[in-house]
């Protein structure tokens, strides 16, 4: 998670005070978290939230809990910067500014943890705040353009940001010569496959601010903090299962290692060597748009190190690649994710291998046919759908009411009606 601005310390006429939350929304696991802290100029940045300075923060987060981290705003001068966290499970995270004016607070504002983007588009005004963080460790050129009220464009600049550092301002201060009475929206843009992390602050005249919403184009993402997010909520959910099952299997980073790779092919596999999970970024972008495909993806893999370790097919005995597709439907459905996300999986990796020159070699090789038909997989990832929902009593209509409403009765995941299967 990427925190976009940081504010704290200055004179006693105008005190910034930063307080960041996380909440860990595993019901399974605790998590743990390290936050860095990274100045203006890309430094670390020493921050005193109790414990004196410090540039990096470690804290244990248990399943379903929070923890809020508290400035003392110790600082004389104001300090801005960004912050990073990287944990081992997905939390959300919030940082919030107060404002304290000669020792009274007067007024709070907030900015979610965020992904990078490639870019942000906000409402602005003449005094709307931007902040900017890079996340490389080169400079980073940004271009900042206004349209106004009638889309009409009203200026345009470049803004570079330190390596790793961070930049602050008002629109009134990067385009000087826009009138006082500009409304309008500002967008934020990167060069392509190039990503920062971006947040506005609502301001008036009178010196009243609040929190605009998040503004990152939800697509394109940045796939590799997208292939980790699955990632660690499947380790999760596998542990979960193995606990369940008595597998006595161990998932975590070192038992089951992430390696995100860039071949320019559309694959994705496991190792014997050292039990690792193998993503190409081709296969996240072939799935953009569905962290829920990714999740089967990843869990697929996972299911092939549990037969590594078991040294057998758990589900289906005759065919690795059924009983691995079979772990990938349960861990991901139990890490939060739709189990109907796995027929999309497939569906378009299928379809990838009809194109001429696309692919060198795709998920477990589903062209050929190596493993068996396409369609006799997505069918079995079906039927274990519906013997999931034989054996899990309540679950499976409580989770087509949140995520399915609308399907029909006959389908799996659905509330039972006049002795419809379930």
């Amino acid at each position: 998670m990427y925190f976009p601005h940081l504010a704290d310390g200055g004179p006693a006429s105008a005190k910034w005070q930063t307080a960041i939350t996380l909440l860990n929304p595993s019901v399974l696991s605790t998590a743990t978290a390290s936050l860095y802290f990274f100045g203006d100029d890309g430094t670390p940045l020493s921050l005193d939230f109790g414990s004196g300075p410090t540039n990096t923060v470690t804290v244990q987060i248990p399943a379903s809990g929070s923890i809020i981290l508290r400035s003392t705003a110790a600082s004389s001068q104001t300090l801005t910067g960004a912050a990073v966290s990287v944990s081992t499970l997905p939390l959300v995270g919030t940082v919030q500014f107060r404002l304290i004016e000669n020792g009274v607070p007067q007024s709070e504002v907030s900015a979610l943890a965020t992904s990078p983007g490639v870019s942000y588009l906000s409402p602005a005004n003449y005094y709307t705040g931007i902040a900017l963080a890079n996340i490389y460790s080169s400079p980073l050129s940004l271009t900042v353009g206004l349209a106004d009220s009638k889309g009409i464009a009203a200026g345009t600049t470049t803004v570079t940001v330190p390596a790793t550092g961070h930049r602050s301002f008002n629109v009134f201060s990067l385009f000087p010569s826009l009138p006082s009475t500009f409304t309008g929206s500002v967008k934020i843009s990167a060069a392509p496959n190039t990503y920062f992390v971006g947040w506005t602050l609502s301001a008036d005249a009178t010196g009243v601010f609040s929190s605009y919403p998040p503004g990152t184009q939800a697509w394109p993402v940045s796939h590799e903090d997208r292939i980790r997010d699955v990632y660690f909520k499947d380790l999760d959910a596998a542990q979960y299962l193995s606990n369940g099952l008595g597998l006595g299997l161990q998932f975590d980073q070192s038992t089951v290692p992430l390696h995100v790779l860039s071949d320019k092919i559309l694959n994705a596999y496991a190792s014997s060597t050292d039990n690792s999970v193998n993503i190409e970024l081709a296969l996240s972008e072939l799935i953009s748009d569905s962290p829920s495909e990714l999740a089967f993806a990843v869990a697929h893999e996972m299911g092939h190190t549990i037969q590594f370790r078991l040294h057998k097919n758990l589900f289906v005995a005759s065919n690795t690649e059924y009983d691995a597709d079979q772990w990938g439907m349960i861990i991901s459905l139990i890490a939060g994710y739709d189990p109907y996300a796995a027929a999309g999986t497939l569906a378009k990796l299928s379809m990838a291998t009809d194109q001429a020159g696309l692919v060198a070699q795709v998920f477990d090789n589903i062209n050929g046919d190596l493993h068996g038909s396409f369609n006799n997989r997505i069918d079995l990832v079906y039927q274990n759908i519906v013997a999931v929902c034989s054996a899990a009593g309540s679950f499976c209509p409580t989770y087509r009411l949140n995520f399915h409403p609308d399907f029909p009765t006959t389908t799996p995941l659905v509330i039972s009606h006049k002795g419809d299967a379930p």
